[in-house]
């Protein structure tokens, strides 16, 4: 997704000095990246191969590595540096250089010849215990329209894009609740028109008696997105703790390229219950509905992102477990 962020406001350099700008554009882009990812980096070095009227393309060399006990890996990706309307120089969001990133890593890697290993009588290691396998989930029939995307998680990630925190097993999506902020959020690989009407829907359980906020990302783009779904919200002075619910508040959020401005749908909290739910989103016009489990919650008129046309998932430190995701246009 080109969810372009500003890298320099103010007038862009011409000539000699527009190549230094770029870099510096392209290396701030990349350090925002490695930061969001938690990874560290040394010996970063930028070489501008083509300066153009509208930007310019940044080849970057790095080492990185996820953390003290991992070893340092190489990373080669050309990165490109655009300006906008006022001139300013911008870089792709963190979203398209995980794109570069995996490209750039998928063309240098090269997959070891197999080696067969005959495992003599004494070095046979016992069978594993058997463990049971959660059953697949059950995904109701879709509304009426054009489904576009149904996940598969039965093989891997399926070609979602975003942070380390999020993973797949035995058939789930699932995120660790080790992430703090929004963003960066996990991108489906779906893509809608823009001001296309749909349906999006995605059934997931909370691992957590309390935490912080998931939900939906729709209708991103180079202006921003929506960001749709539920935060924990209860005090010990508004609500009587159950071990049978917890007790959430519904919000939207308006996400404008780096500011973020809240719109609450309604301030009173309502029952969740603990296990899975379904959670639907309905986008027609500039009109956005919310249902959990079949039954309408909330409702927002915004049409600010209309033309927006990717989607995806955040958690913000909330264990969570997503059974599938679907879109469909109608």
């Amino acid at each position: 997704m080109l969810a372009i962020l500003p890298a320099c406001g103010g007038d862009a350099a011409e000539g000699p000095d527009a190549a230094e700008v770029a870099a510096s554009a392209a290396r701030g882009g990349f350090i925002a990246w490695t930061t969001s990812r938690n990874l560290d980096v040394r010996d970063i070095q930028t070489d501008t191969q083509t300066i153009r009227s509208d930007g310019a393309d940044v080849r970057l060399t790095a080492e990185t590595r996820g953390g003290l006990a991992n070893p340092w890996m190489p990373l080669d990706i050309t990165v490109p540096v655009s300006r906008n309307a006022d001139n300013a120089w911008l870089v792709p969001s963190t979203q398209v250089i995980d794109r570069l990133v995996d490209s750039a890593r998928a063309a240098t890697s090269v997959e070891p010849a197999p080696t067969e290993t005959l495992p003599t009588a004494t070095s046979m290691p016992a069978p594993p215990p058997a463990t049971p396998t959660p059953a697949p989930p059950e995904i109701p029939p879709p509304p009426d329209g054009t489904v576009i995307y149904l996940s598969d998680w039965s093989t891997g990630i399926d070609g979602w894009i975003g942070a380390s925190d999020w993973s797949v097993e035995s058939g789930y999506l699932v995120n660790d609740g080790s992430q703090l902020g929004r963003d960066p959020w996990l991108e489906a690989p779906a893509q809608v028109q823009p001001w296309q009407s749909m349906v999006v829907e995605f059934q997931a359980e909370v691992l957590a008696d309390s935490y912080g906020s998931f939900g939906l990302v729709a209708r991103a783009g180079g202006a921003g997105w929506n960001e749709l779904g539920l935060r924990w919200q209860a005090t010990e002075s508004d609500i009587e703790e159950s071990a049978e619910n917890a007790v959430v508040s519904l919000g939207a959020t308006l996400r404008r390229s780096t500011q973020r401005v809240t719109e609450e749908w309604f301030a009173s909290p309502i029952a969740l219950a603990p296990g899975p739910h379904l959670y639907r989103f309905e986008f027609t016009g500039d009109e956005i509905s919310m249902f959990i489990d079949g039954v309408e919650v909330g409702e927002i008129e915004d049409g600010s992102f209309a033309a927006g046309e990717f989607l995806g998932l955040w958690s913000e430190q909330t264990p969570l477990r997503v059974g599938w995701f679907r879109v469909t246009v109608v």
